[in-house]
């Protein structure tokens, strides 16, 4: 009985472990980041969370086109022309989330897991918008989940501890097995 017990312990924590975000956090790549371009925003996805729905892992659309997924202890971002956005995901339910993104404004969203009866079925995933001074300190403990940052600047590929140096294109952190293309 104790080593069934161990067993289905040792079955959460490594079900728990391998449903986080993998990948470089945000202090690796904030120096490769591209600039926002003229016209465009930024909108930062995390989800600080990693026990509660860690294997609900579902896709998340800007305007009914996949940006991402909303991953356990992860962060991705994307950069869109100024103009009226929704966010939405669907898992048992469909959620969504409307909202106006400004030239050169960065909007942060955080997805938040609930679980629906009694932890049985996946829940719905929830959209809220963000402060920075609340976002930010958050996204230094995320992991990157998204597509490859690449800085656009002369020379050759370096480390992160480079990447503002003359000379560098900025690090490229490696590519993640749901990398989305804008």
């Amino acid at each position: 009985m104790k080593m069934i017990r161990l067993l289905t312990a040792i079955g959460v924590v490594a079900a728990f472990l391998a449903g986080c975000a993998s990948g470089p956090k945000h202090a690796e790549i904030d120096a490769a980041m591209p600039d926002i371009k003229p016209g465009y925003g930024r909108i930062y996805f995390l989800r600080s969370s990693a026990f509660i729905g860690s294997p609900v892992q579902p896709e998340i659309q800007l305007n009914n086109r996949v940006v991402g997924r909303s991953r356990p202890r992860g962060f991705f971002f994307v950069d869109r022309p100024a103009g009226a956005y929704q966010a939405s995901t669907s898992t048992s339910v469909t959620t969504s989330l409307n909202f106006d993104l400004y030239p050169g404004e960065v909007k942060y969203i955080r997805t938040e897991v609930t679980i629906a009866l009694l932890g049985i079925m996946p829940g719905s995933v929830s959209f809220t918008l963000m402060d920075e001074s609340i976002a930010e300190p958050e996204l230094r403990k995320l992991s990157y989940t998204g597509r490859t940052v690449k800085r656009a600047v002369k020379g050759s590929p370096c480390t992160p501890a480079q990447a503002k140096e003359p000379g560098c294109q900025g690090f490229v952190p490696p590519p993640q097995e749901a990398a989305v293309s804008e």
